[in-house]
């Protein structure tokens, strides 16, 4: 995606104004409802079901949707804290 301050706008309103996740059954309980892609900031959400490794539609890039490292974390070891919303 471009980097353009309009576009880091857009895009910055549009992950602060992300709900947070409720479902307690979920993987990403916690979590706010949209991320951005750590390989190109395209705006990713969770189908709240499963594995929070999600893959980017934009870019070859997938990552743990809790703490947004890049490929597989171990989900539910010490090492996936929920990282707060992300600021661009």
């Amino acid at each position: 995606m471009g980097s353009s301050p309009e576009l880091r706008r857009l895009l910055q309103t549009a992950l602060d104004g992300a709900p947070q996740i409720n479902a307690s059954t979920s993987t990403v309980h916690g979590c706010p409802a949209l991320r951005a892609c750590p390989g190109c900031r395209a705006l990713v959400s969770h189908t709240q079901r499963g594995c929070p490794t999600v893959w980017c539609a934009q870019c070859p890039c997938s990552f743990c949707f809790r703490c947004l490292k890049v490929g597989y974390c171990g989900y539910g070891s010490p090492q996936c804290p929920i990282r707060e919303r992300q600021r661009l």
